[in-house]
């Protein structure tokens, strides 16, 4: 009987890095549920209660920090692991999400290295404890979960092989994985690319917000300016956003090869 897969709630409001993250959780065998704000993240983790969530701080309709404190004073959702996952690096940012009870601290743009295996360091800490059995009353021998990780490793890197195979086509399998990993790292970049832009762009018009308000009047050349600016991140966006269209339907045909 196989084990069930471990269950990953991602709290993320950003669409490109929320779909990143989910893909890449997904290839490495978890099951993962998204939300977009605060409150649908405590609703959700009360109905699906996850093995582990995944926590951005600056999401609407309640903070990450406040998610954060609630989960950790709940009794039934207390011993869920908690990884904030943020663009924001100050060390009073890090202070305060240990306050509120995260058990991990992980910034943007992120490696998916670090982040799986911060994945795997605390579920390991919170899931693999040896039972009681039940006729002796000791410690049972602890799962073997190192069998069973590979097991599930062996179906999502599994290739169909030829009865056959020669040094060459063997060199092949590994093509169609290679390229998966390339393809997830162009995204990644341009979710990283995408997430500055919207900085900027927020960034513009609140300068030119700002002006607005402390003066009634502004300046025809800087207006014309600022809205120059804006029009060329709007469109950059949109390219960015074409062109991960194009990878993800690229990953997707990739990913039904092997």
């Amino acid at each position: 009987m196989s084990t069930p897969r471990k269950k990953i709630l991602l709290v993320e409001d950003e669409p490109n890095m929320r779909e990143l993250v989910k893909a890449r959780l997904e290839h490495h065998g978890y099951e993962v549920t998204v939300v977009g704000d605060g409150y649908q993240a405590i609703f959700t983790a009360r109905q699906v209660k996850p093995d582990l969530i995944i926590l951005d701080l600056m999401i609407p309709r309640m903070d990450g920090y406040t998610v954060c404190r609630t989960l950790k004073s709940s009794s039934d959702l207390n011993n869920i692991p908690i990884i904030m996952f943020t663009a924001r690096t100050s060390p009073d940012d890090r202070r305060r999400g240990t306050e509120m009870g995260a058990d991990a601290y992980l910034t943007k743009p992120f490696v998916p290295e670090t982040l799986l295996a911060k994945i795997e360091e605390l579920l390991t800490r919170t899931g693999t404890e040896p039972t009681p059995d039940q006729t002796t009353g000791e410690a049972g021998p602890p799962p073997d979960t190192q069998a069973e990780k590979k097991s599930e490793s062996d179906k999502l890197e599994a290739v169909p092989k030829p009865a056959v195979t020669t040094a060459p086509e063997e060199k092949g399998l590994d093509q169609p994985t290679e390229q998966i990993r390339t393809t997830e790292e162009q995204l990644q970049r341009l979710a990283e690319e995408t997430q500055k832009l919207h900085q900027l762009r927020h960034e513009l018009e609140s300068q030119l917000k700002t002006r607005q308000t402390t003066s009634n009047q502004i300046s025809e050349p800087i207006q014309t300016k600022i809205e120059e600016e804006l029009k060329k991140l709007t469109d950059q966006v949109q390219q960015i956003q074409e062109k991960r269209q194009q990878l993800e339907a690229a990953l997707a045909a990739l990913k039904q090869r092997q």
